[in-house]
């Protein structure tokens, strides 16, 4: 289960109000992406 509104949360606090993150994320299936997006 992919929990783009947490795993996001993790590293943006804005997560819920940027939708990008949420995109990303479930585009990849990983919060992979996350990661690089938060360095």
């Amino acid at each position: 289960a992919i929990k783009p509104e947490t795993d996001c949360d993790v590293y943006n606090e804005t997560a819920a109000a940027n939708p990008l993150c949420a995109t990303f994320t479930l585009s990849t299936g990983e919060y992979q992406f996350g990661s690089l997006i938060a360095e």
